[in-house]
């Protein structure tokens, strides 16, 4: 028994060595980059108005618990239960004289996913309500103000801010098609949006950055958390000092896969696509730095088309507001509609706009060959089949 005590010493402390080795192979990641203040950053402000429209369940006003209980409440009712809430967040949004926000020193004012989802439903709802009273142009401002509330998340690096984010580009495109298609927006007003659009829609940071951001904030919560918890007995400190090497190789690992996934998508989006991403960042679940990186480099790059396909869209209804019929093609649109004709970033090409009889009362199509890199016909996009397009416009 003793005897294979003292083999089994050295053993383990050879283990522990070649641990460290391993973990001393880290590549050397970039210092964390510093992300500029945006011009519209309200990140208190939306801490503070996520908290107002989703309280704790016992403080649930009567307005909120029907806004969150009926999905059939009519959009006025909505709206009015939201007010107030919206009204804060406009607060920050809106007045270029407020203190900012340091970006990070909110940490504790972290708005929860139901808030975000009530603020979007609020904003939706008053889209609808706008609509109702014939304010298409008014309706735009909302649109703005959903697209303002993605760009704070994307911003901030709060959480999954860059899938959330994506979701709220896509719905804000879905409130502008519907001020399009059921209302009646002025061209100047849509030629307005178009300008503002297409200044905003450019982060000041790059995907790789915000991966990195996300990596150095998820090593600062684990530390944090070891921190809380330190060990109270001889028995803890020595599990500790031994589970610590294995922990340096795992976030080694990490840092090796990071590298790996920043040098892919510092590329432009053609020249990596998904099936290329995937192999880069490979198939391991138990990597908390696989699957969803992919995700999110996905969501970044379909939003990023979203926005601009989005601009292209409401510069063509611009058109055919003020000239009473459709450009032969996209490039008429330029100067007088939007300043520059952005590509699609899923090609790197214009994107494939049509116009015909077929293409219904809309009588065009306009879509980005989307995620599969390929002309599917303006076929929406299906996960399921792996393919498809992502469409503008009509519907």
């Amino acid at each position: 028994m003793h005897q294979a005590l003292w083999y089994a010493i050295p053993a383990g402390i050879a283990v522990v060595l070649i641990v460290w080795a391993a973990a001393l192979r880290a590549p050397r990641l970039p210092p964390r980059p510093s992300i500029p203040e945006p011009e519209d950053n309200a990140w208190d402000y939306v801490a503070r108005a996520a908290a107002m429209v989703s309280p704790p369940e016992r403080n649930l006003p009567k307005d909120l618990r029907r806004f969150w209980a009926d999905p059939h409440l009519p959009a006025a009712d909505r709206l009015a239960a939201v007010a107030p809430a919206l009204a804060e967040l406009r607060r920050g949004l809106h007045n270029p004289c407020r203190l900012p926000d340091g970006i990070g020193e909110s940490a504790a004012l972290l708005p929860t996913m139901s808030g975000l989802n009530g603020l979007l439903h609020g904003l939706q709802a008053e889209v609808t309500v706008l609509l109702g009273q014939g304010r298409a142009d008014d309706a735009i401002g909302s649109v703005r103000d959903i697209i303002r509330l993605g760009r704070n998340l994307l911003c901030n690096g709060w959480g999954m801010g860059v899938l959330f984010a994506g979701a709220l580009e896509t719905a804000g495109a879905h409130a502008m098609v519907q001020i399009v298609e059921t209302g009646s927006p002025s061209a100047d007003a849509l030629r307005e949006f178009v300008a503002w659009n297409e200044a905003n829609r450019t982060l000041p940071q790059s995907l790789a950055d915000m991966l990195l951001i996300e990596h150095y904030d998820y090593i600062a919560a684990v530390e944090a958390q070891i921190a809380q918890r330190p060990p109270t007995n001889l028995r803890g400190r020595m599990i500790r000092v031994i589970a610590r090497p294995f922990e340096r190789v795992w976030l080694a690992g990490s840092a090796r896969k990071l590298v790996q996934v920043m040098g892919h998508v510092s590329r432009p989006y053609p020249e990596w696509g998904p099936t290329a991403a995937h192999e880069a960042m490979g198939t391991s679940p138990r990597n908390y730095l696989t699957s969803p990186l992919y995700m999110t480099a996905c969501a970044w790059a379909n939003a990023d088309a979203a926005r601009i396909g989005l601009s292209v869209r409401c510069a063509l209804e611009a058109y055919r507001v003020e000239r009473g019929c459709l450009p032969a093609t996209v490039h008429e649109l330029a100067p007088e509609y939007i300043a520059e004709l952005p590509k699609d970033p899923m090609s790197g090409d214009d994107f494939i706009y049509r116009t015909g009889d077929e293409f219904g009362e809309q009588g065009y199509i306009l879509y980005s060959v989307g995620l599969d890199g390929e002309d599917d016909g303006g076929i929406a996009w299906s996960p399921q089949a792996g393919r498809g397009d992502l469409v503008f416009g009509p519907g």
